[in-house]
C-alpha cells in the first residue's frame, strides 16, 4: 500500500515533467519544464576546458553559447580565482571563438585558438595580465592542440 506521501509524489512527478535520472543507491531524479523549446538552446551557455596556473592560483576557462544569426557556436575564454575570492572575468575579447586556453610554464602568458580572423583558426598568445593578443600563425588549416 502507497502512503499519501508516495502518491503525492509521483503525481507531482507526472504533471511537472520529472523523470528519473539514472538509479545509484538513492533515487535521484531531474527536473525539467514540460514547456522546453527548439529557441531556448539560444539561451544556454556552458564552461569547458578548465586549466589551472603554474602557480595554482587562477583558472582559465571557456565558455560556449550559441549564435542565432550565425548559427554557429561562440566561446569566450574568461579568468577566475581558483580560492573563489574574485569574480569570473572576460579575458579574451572575441566574437567568435576562442578556445582551448593553455597557461605558459611559468605562467606569464595564455596560448589559445581563435576564429576571430577569417575562416581557419588561429594561434594566439596573451599576456596574463592582459592586454592585446599577438597571432602566431597564418595557417590555411585550423590549428589543433596546443600545448608549450
Amino acid at each position: 500500500m502507497k502512503s499519501a506521501t508516495s502518491s503525492a509524489m509521483s503525481s507531482f512527478r507526472r504533471s511537472h515533467g520529472v523523470f528519473p535520472a539514472l538509479p545509484r543507491r538513492k533515487r535521484r531524479y531531474w527536473f525539467t519544464s514540460l514547456s522546453v523549446g527548439p529557441n531556448d538552446l539560444y539561451r544556454l551557455s556552458w564552461a569547458d576546458d578548465p586549466r589551472i596556473s603554474p602557480d595554482g592560483q587562477t583558472v582559465a576557462f571557456v565558455t560556449w553559447g550559441l549564435d542565432r544569426e550565425a548559427n554557429d557556436y561562440v566561446g569566450g575564454i574568461w579568468v577566475v580565482p581558483l580560492d573563489g575570492s574574485g569574480e569570473p572575468r572576460r579575458f579574451s575579447a572575441g566574437e567568435k571563438q576562442d578556445m582551448a586556453p593553455r597557461w605558459s610554464p611559468d605562467g606569464s602568458r595564455l596560448a589559445f585558438v581563435s576564429g576571430r580572423e577569417g575562416k581557419a583558426k588561429q594561434l594566439y598568445v596573451i599576456p596574463a595580465t592582459g592586454g592585446e593578443p599577438q597571432r602566431l600563425t597564418d595557417l590555411d588549416e585550423d590549428v589543433g592542440e596546443v600545448t608549450w
